[in-house]
């Protein structure tokens, strides 16, 4: 550290300077493959310089944005957002759980590697450059390396891939389109230096001998242009190296690289919510084999870091260790060697940790989730109890950093009711002081009381729970069991997106093409809700809808441009409440009914139909809003709402109050029973969450 202590002044290790150079270069070059790899043997800085990169250019001063010998007047007009780095350390990691915690730092749920390549290819990302260090070390270095080849060929988000040579994963992640950072071979004293320091592109037409120099000084400094260096394709033949009179340069005390000053240009800010792709549009799709790159590069940014930058780490260990911080998960022990995945390691703690039992809930709560993830992929016969296809079910949620109750509870709302009787008690004893109770779960496969089928769409109407399916089947439910309440209702809608039940007991449905339909009750319907909803069918058909609600007197629906529409006896009412399409609506009846609407621009904001929408929003996050359902309680209203990130939110609008829940699949639909409960449906579960006792005082 410097004697500010600032991370942002530090050096990047000796001899390594042209390297760190030609990082960022290939940062800021829209033009770079979306891969980089920071190859080399064991003990020649890969770990320190990986962690230089992390922690190098927070923008927490002037303007130089952390570039060294830089002066911090010489630059005017706004400062560019930055894209988050942010670590996923790969030690110890299977794919899958690799891909859930990849997903879960882009903001978006993914149940598999594969599904996170579609979601990743159909929605609008937040910008990020992913670290991904110790591929080598990890569970299943092959799979990864396939996985980190199909996320770059999205041409959506940069990854810095460290690699060791010589491994099956290096050689598969050298046949993509890649820039390579090679630190050579191990130096006597441990120290990276040994070999040449290449830096180079795979998958690039092979130039003419002679012109592999693409860096040039200016000024007696290495400008990083070094990244775009091109070699032989194929990956193992001769290449260009970062030498010359230019790394001498850069090697010299007057190092200097990029930082902001050649940010590539960004179509989305930071910041903004990763929003899904209009589905009429052209976008990019996943592709298989070899990865290709499009333009569009990432400026840098830091989250969180705390490495250091200068020392080097011994032979076998692990740049995680220096990103626990950035990565938000705790260092793993590893085998030794090639790094290929070892059965008998998924139990093997690292010093100072309980061994894993895979059948003790209690044990399973508490361990590194990287390796209860581990286990139970490798160990694909023995279903513990009923805790292994609740994990993989949930895993997204269960591999975040959170208190065991809490990984309690996710596990106690997705188990099966074919698990181990023992397990719910255990769950529930560990889950005690969570501000949630599960007062019932249905998940697929479950037969006493049957699996609804997946979820679409919710409504509570009376003493009924409404479920809509794909098909567009709608099934009552009794809200206090999740047994059958009655026979399904009969659809004309298919896919049902929105249900909304109206006071004479009819229940309207909105389908995929945006259009109104009625399921008319037991009782006959007044002649207004018939003119009404006449009115609001044939405007539909003309001008689809994306929400639907209704109130007393009043149909609501939103539409793909943001504006929120209040149908009633005595006109419309109309406002221009989000930039985008809304997702949902939901209205509140009480003495002063009100609106409330969410859409892709991650708010949600509340409207008086006849007044002025409320400047402010009720909740505004990074991530769209999925759905939404209100109600009145003894304490107000109460405001449920599900996020595309998969987080749902319980909030008393009047007290201020609020309480979260992330079940780990994507979350579809929510709604709030007569009595209170929140009930989440998702593609294969249902579960109904009340507050815990000593929340509801």
């Amino acid at each position: 550290m410097t004697g500010s202590g600032s991370v942002r002044a530090e050096r990047p290790a000796a001899g390594t300077e042209a390297q760190a150079a030609a990082l960022l270069g290939w940062l800021t070059d829209p033009d770079a493959p979306r891969l980089c790899l920071v190859t080399g043997g064991p003990r020649t800085g890969k770990s320190a310089l990986l962690a230089w990169f992390a922690a190098y250019g927070a923008r927490s001063g002037g303007r130089s944005g952390g570039r060294f010998g830089a002066r911090s007047g010489g630059r005017s007009g706004p400062r560019r957002k930055r894209a988050a780095r942010t670590a996923v350390p790969l030690a110890d990691q299977s794919a899958l759980g690799a891909a859930w915690t990849i997903a879960d730092r882009l903001g978006v749920v993914a149940r598999t590697p594969g599904e996170l390549i579609h979601v990743l290819a159909t929605t609008d990302t937040r910008r990020a450059t992913l670290l991904l260090p110790d591929l080598h070390a990890a569970a299943e270095p092959d799979a990864l390396a396939e996985l980190c080849a199909e996320l770059a060929g999205l041409g959506r988000i940069r990854l810095v891939v460290e690699t060791r040579t010589g491994t099956p994963s290096h050689a598969l992640l050298t046949t993509c389109r890649a820039t390579v950072v090679d630190l050579g071979g191990e130096t006597e004293d441990g120290r990276g230096g040994g070999g040449r320091k290449a830096v180079r592109d795979f998958g690039e037409p092979e130039e003419p001998e002679g012109s592999g120099e693409t860096g040039e000084t200016v000024g007696g400094f290495w400008e990083p242009g070094v990244a775009r260096e091109t070699g032989r394709t194929g990956g193992a033949g001769e290449t260009g190296t970062a030498g010359g009179a230019g790394q001498a340069e850069g090697a010299s005390g007057d190092f200097r690289a990029s930082g902001d000053a050649a940010e590539a240009p960004e179509h989305q800010a930071a910041g903004e919510p990763a929003q899904p792709r209009d589905p009429g549009a052209p976008g990019p799709r996943a592709r298989t084999g070899a990865a290709r790159s499009r333009p569009g590069a990432e400026a840098s940014g830091v989250e969180r870091s705390d490495p250091d930058g200068r020392s080097q780490p011994p032979a076998e260990a692990r740049s995680s260790d220096r990103f626990d911080d950035l990565g938000r998960s705790q260092p793993l022990a590893h085998e030794a060697g090639s790094g290929r995945s070892d059965p008998d390691r998924r139990s093997r703690p690292h010093a100072g940790t309980p061994a894993l039992d895979p059948a003790d809930p209690v044990s399973v709560c508490r361990a590194d989730p990287r390796r209860v993830t581990t286990a139970y992929v490798a160990d694909a016969e023995d279903d513990h109890g009923g805790l292994r296809a609740a994990w993989l079910r949930a895993g997204q949620s269960l591999s975040r950093d959170q208190d065991p109750a809490t990984r309690a509870l996710v596990l106690r709302a997705v188990l099966g009711d074919g698990a181990d009787p023992r397990l719910r008690p255990a769950l529930e004893e560990l889950a005690a002081g969570e501000p949630w109770r599960v007062r019932w779960s249905r998940v697929r496969g479950d037969l006493t009381p049957p699996w609804p089928g997946p979820v679409t769409a919710l409504a509570a109407i009376g003493d009924r729970l409404l479920v809509a399916g794909p098909n567009g089947t709608v099934r009552p439910l009794d809200p206090v069991d999740a047994t059958p309440a009655g026979e399904p209702l009969t659809s004309p809608a298919g896919r049902v997106e929105a249900l909304a039940p109206t006071p004479d007991g009819s229940v309207l449905l909105l389908d995929e093409r945006g259009r109104l339909h009625t399921v008319r009750g037991p009782a006959p319907r007044p002649p207004y809700l018939e003119r009404l909803t006449a009115a609001v069918t044939t405007t539909l058909t003309r001008h689809p809808g994306t929400a639907l609600a209704a109130i007393s007197g009043s149909v609501v629906v939103g539409d793909r441009l943001g504006s929120v529409h209040a149908f009633g006896l005595t006109g419309i009412h109309q406002a221009a409440l989000h930039s985008g399409r809304v997702t949902a609506v939901t209205a509140v009846e009480t003495p002063a009914p009100f609106l409330c609407s969410g859409g892709l621009d991650g708010t949600v904001r509340r409207w008086v139909p006849g007044q002025d929408p409320h400047p402010e929003p009720i909740a505004e996050r990074r991530t769209p809003v999925v759905a939404l359902a209100a109600s009145p309680t003894s304490q107000g209203p109460a405001l449920a709402i599900a996020w595309a990130d998969g987080l749902v939110e319980l909030r008393l609008l009047e007290a201020e109050d609020r309480l979260s829940f992330r079940p780990g699949p994507p979350v579809r639909a929510v709604t709030l029973s007569e009595d209170g409960g929140v009930v989440v449906g998702m593609d294969e579960a249902l579960i109904r969450l009340d507050r815990a006792p000593h929340e509801a005082k």
